[in-house]
């Protein structure tokens, strides 16, 4: 590994040199390469030949490299990772870069003694006194703890088979695999060197990369180098005034990154037996929403007055991944019987790391520390919710040993707390007794672990209590008194139905995306983006725990209707198209968005499927317990007695899960024989009403292991029973005593064993008519910008003046190419002298006897199958390109700018149509070989 570093270091003056002459300054080389494009263009206009094509596209392949290599770097510097389709304008990125330098940037700090500065270098001491004395502080109060002591907490232990899967040998593969599954636009560690430069320069250093990663595992070593860190300060809050308001995120060496990635894929395996269903965070198949359902249906009845004395405690642990203490952690690995070789690689990780700060772009200092956990690190999530796994267990101990009671509604199942990694919320009986005892466990905890809970800024929710009780338990402990409803984990923890005051957040939220985007150069298909990637995910995190009110969903969708057709200003007026069609899939004319109602009632078909099928989830168990009880999901009755009101949700979806949800049986102890559906032909229940348990002799609590052991055929009158009682038949010759039923879940192609988000969505919607138009609009080769202004002809929604009519009286109706007295669409595309000459000039010989300027026509013929394959595939851009081209220059000369004759804008249209057929040939794909020539042979 020291000679693969040593080699990457020797190689970082080459990219220097490299970089100085090869790219140089990105922004004017790309306008140099764009003015050579346009001179070769002109020429082959003015003299095509095989040699003029030859060196346009050359001249294309140029620029177009060197523009990527510049909107590469932009994007990178901008993190715009959710733009995946956007405007190909880095007018975006250079913005975005600007904003965040700003947002960023540290201009002045408060030390310790009161003193600001405002020096580059003044800031920058301040920053490594800082970090290098908190990473580098041991707690006076640290105790630590013995491997024995923790060993008497858990149960569990590494088993032969667990220990030789963390210890086995590293692939080649292996490596590869996590090294390829890295993101290419992530920044880089102290190196410089990204995932992207290794994985391009795979060929090449493949070897030598394997070899290096392998050398740590096998040797146990790791060199000084590759474990340094840059930390990059982020701040917390916007008006950050001290060192510790900045969050420091650990940007590693890509080799680092990759060892500590295969560890994490190991450990992670093991998680969902290590870690008790109290944590949620990091660990497979559990959810964070399910913490939030959970904690809703614990504090239902905290505002009422006649209940039971309760608390539930919302724990905040300060500098949590930074505090952990190192031989706390390594103890805590050894009781739980990991190999020694495997915990002496993680030693290697943890404690080797030396640190440098990154203030305002410059680097300072170099230091190591004595504890912590980095944020950045692929192990360190997982290494954290082991150690918080301990404190889970001397909770869970503390009240089996009856030192502090139960909260109501939690004894049946044993739970005390929930936890999301360091978000952690206790529940306990409300007495000053309980209270007590559980600050002593986090005492306790912060001796052995050196995570302490700030309880100046934990809050203690307490409910049925008496007030003076209440206010001798804030007098003797230092906890802030809260009321609900409170955000928890990103969402609100409510007493009652979702109101408009609790879903104000979520809409200030949006409100507060969209204002930061007013100095962004965004096309519609930009903001469509921005709606689909973060709006609506935005959204879609509230719809994963609530069932949203239909008001709520209604003023979502209008702000997401008000930015894509009006940008930042959000007018609401001005919407081209109702947001109903902007939701429907793009082959039934709509953009591919999804109705947030139809997301809403998929995410609660999904929380159904969970309740049903999540055998781990601590919110199936609850709701199971004191809920559902002994009865089936199917048919219990809702009442505010005694679930929340989501849960009564949940239970007005049944009739639509119904239809989804299916069992497969085995044993048949899992399946309600009258409410599961376990045939095709339905639920029993509901084709038997209630005289068929008289019927059929079985009563209506059976499960189907009941009746296959005790149920004996009867033969009935009535043919319904008797094709019931052969179902019955044939389930017994299939039997497996041994195995579990099965929750099955509708998709497309049948049932499976699994929750598929889209299928349900596409099995819940009702389908519109198909808009044949549409493959003529978004098809893969398209560009998107003139594929949305197409898209917007093809319904019609241009502002033409037809159209603009209808709302000003006064506005200027006439064509301005032929002063036709009234314009539409029909005319401008492409009846209008002007550009029924551009439509000629370049349809006319690719279309031959085929060819037509009429609109309805030209729909027709680009969603045809009886053109050819080039053809077809010329006519559909051509047609986006003559529509985008000639709009803008309609709009342009009605704004009062310079007119472009018809045959100069024909030539713009043709060169936008040879630069896209370049672009596709670049691409490799050989049916597109010949696709630039037979162009020409049409434009003759």
């Amino acid at each position: 590994m020291f000679r693969f570093s040593k080699k990457l270091k020797g190689l970082k003056q080459d990219i220097k040199v490299l970089t100085r002459d090869r790219l140089g300054d990105l922004v004017k080389r790309t306008k140099a390469a764009h003015a050579d494009l346009c001179e070769k263009q002109e020429e082959t206009l003015a003299n095509p030949s095989v040699e003029a094509v030859a060196a346009e596209t050359a001249s294309f392949e140029k620029w177009q490299h060197i523009s990527e290599l510049e909107e590469g770097f932009l994007r990178q510097k901008s993190k715009l990772h959710w733009l995946d389709v956007g405007d190909q304008n880095n007018k975006v990125f250079h913005n975005a870069v600007k904003l965040r330098e700003t947002k960023n940037t540290i201009r002045e700090i408060k030390c310790d003694d009161g003193s600001i500065v405002a020096t580059q270098e003044e800031i920058k001491q301040e920053a490594v006194r800082f970090f290098s004395t908190f990473l580098g502080h041991m707690p006076e109060d640290y105790e630590g703890t013995t491997i024995e002591n923790l060993q008497s907490l858990f149960q569990f232990r590494c088993s032969v088979e667990n220990r030789g899967m963390l210890e086995k040998e590293v692939t080649r593969e292996e490596i590869r695999k996590v090294l390829f599954s890295m993101p290419a636009n992530k920044s880089p560690g102290p190196d410089g060197y990204t995932s992207e430069f290794f994985k391009s320069a795979w060929p090449v250093i493949e070897n030598d990369f394997t070899v290096a990663i392998q050398s740590f595992f096998q040797k146990g070593f790791l060199p000084k180098g590759i474990n340094t860190t840059i930390l990059a300060l982020i701040p917390k809050k916007d008006d950050a005034q001290v060192m510790k308001d900045y969050r420091p995120i650990s940007c590693c060496n890509v080799l680092y990154k990759v060892i500590s990635k295969i560890l994490a894929n190991r450990l992670k395996e093991l998680l969902p037996e290590i870690i008790l269903s109290n944590q949620t965070a990091f660990v497979k198949d559990r959810l964070l929403m399910e913490n939030v359902l959970l904690a809703s249906e614990l504090v239902k009845d905290y505002h009422k007055e006649d209940i039971s004395p309760r608390c539930a405690m919302k724990i905040d642990i300060s500098k949590a991944f930074d505090s952990v203490q190192w031989s706390f952690l390594l103890n805590t690995l050894q009781a739980l019987n990991f190999p020694e070789k495997f915990i002496h690689w993680i030693r290697l990780c943890v404690t080797t790391a030396t640190f440098s700060v990154q203030v305002n772009g410059e680097l300072a200092g170099f230091f190591g520390s004595s504890r912590g956990l980095r944020q950045g690190c692929a192990l360190s999530p997982y290494l954290f919710v082991i150690c918080m796994n301990v404190l889970s267990h001397l909770i869970n101990k503390s009240a089996a040993e009856n030192k502090f009671g139960y909260h109501p509604r939690c004894h049946n199942i044993l739970l005390t707390h929930l936890c999301f990694a360091d978000d952690l919320m206790v529940f306990a009986e409300g007495t000053k007794r309980s209270v007590e005892s559980i600050i002593t466990i986090f005492d306790e905890f912060a001796k052995i672990s050196g995570l302490k809970i700030s309880l100046e800024k934990s809050t203690l929710f307490m409910a049925g209590i008496q007030q003076t009780t209440q206010e001798e338990i804030l007098q003797n402990f230092p906890f802030e008194a809260g009321t609900l409803p409170v955000r928890y984990l990103g969402l609100p923890l409510m007493t009652k139905a979702m109101s408009s005051s609790d879903y104000l957040p979520l809409i200030e939220k949006i409100q507060n995306r969209i204002s930061t985007w007013t100095s962004r150069f965004f096309s519609y298909l930009g903001r469509l983006q921005l709606i689909k990637s973060v709006l609506l995910s935005i959204t879609n995190f509230w719809s994963s725990a609530f069932r949203l009110p239909g008001k709520c969903m209604k003023e979502v969708e209008k702000l997401c209707s008000a930015f894509l057709w009006s940008g930042p200003e959000l007018k609401t007026h001005i919407a081209k198209l109702g947001w109903q069609t902007v939701c429907l899939p793009r082959r039934e004319g709509g953009l591919g968005l999804r109705p947030l109602k139809e997301t809403n009632t998929v995410c609660g078909l999904k929380l159904i499927w969970r309740l049903l099928a999540a055998k781990t989830s601590l919110w199936g168990q609850w709701v199971h317990t004191y809920l559902i009880r002994n009865k089936s999901f199917w048919n219990i009755r809702g009442s505010s007695a005694q679930g929340s009101w989501m849960w009564r949700k949940l239970l007005k979806l049944r009739d639509v899960a119904k239809e989804f949800h299916r069992m497969e049986i085995n044993s048949g102890r899992n399946t309600s024989f009258w409410y599961d559906r376990w045939t095709s032909m339905g639920k029993i229940s509901d084709m038997l009403g209630d005289r068929g348990c008289i019927d059929l002799g079985i009563s209506k609590t059976a499960t189907f292991e009941t009746v296959l052991h005790n149920h004996r055929r009867r033969y009935h009158r009535v043919d319904l029973l008797n094709r019931i009682e052969t179902k019955i038949e044939k389930v017994k010759q299939k039997q497996r005593r041994a195995v579990d039923d099965v929750h099955l879940w509708k998709g497309r192609a049948g049932f499976k064993q699994k929750f598929i988000t889209s299928e349900t969505w596409k099995l819940i919607r009702t389908e519109s008519h198909v808009c044949e138009w549409a493959k003529g609009v978004w098809f893969p080769q398209a560009t998107p910008k003139f594929a949305f202004i197409t898209w917007l002809g093809m319904h019609n929604r241009l502002s033409m003046g037809d159209r603009m009519l209808k709302w000003n009286q006064g506005a200027h109706l006439a064509c301005v190419f032929c002063q036709e007295p009234v314009e539409t669409r029909n005319h401008i595309f492409f009846s209008c002298s002007y550009s029924h000459q551009i439509w000629e000039q370049t349809t006319k010989g690719l279309l031959g006897i085929h060819y037509t300027s009429q609109w309805d026509q030209i729909n027709s013929l680009v969603s045809s199958s009886t053109l050819g394959k080039h053809t077809l595939l010329l006519l559909r851009y051509s047609l986006q390109v003559a529509v985008h081209s000639i709009w803008r220059e309609r709009n342009n000369r009605r704004h009062g700018e310079a007119h472009i004759p018809a045959p100069r804008l024909s030539q713009m249209i043709g060169k936008t149509i040879r630069n896209k057929i370049t672009l596709l040939r670049s691409s490799g794909n050989h049916k597109y070989a010949d696709l630039l020539m037979f162009w020409f042979s049409t434009q003759t």
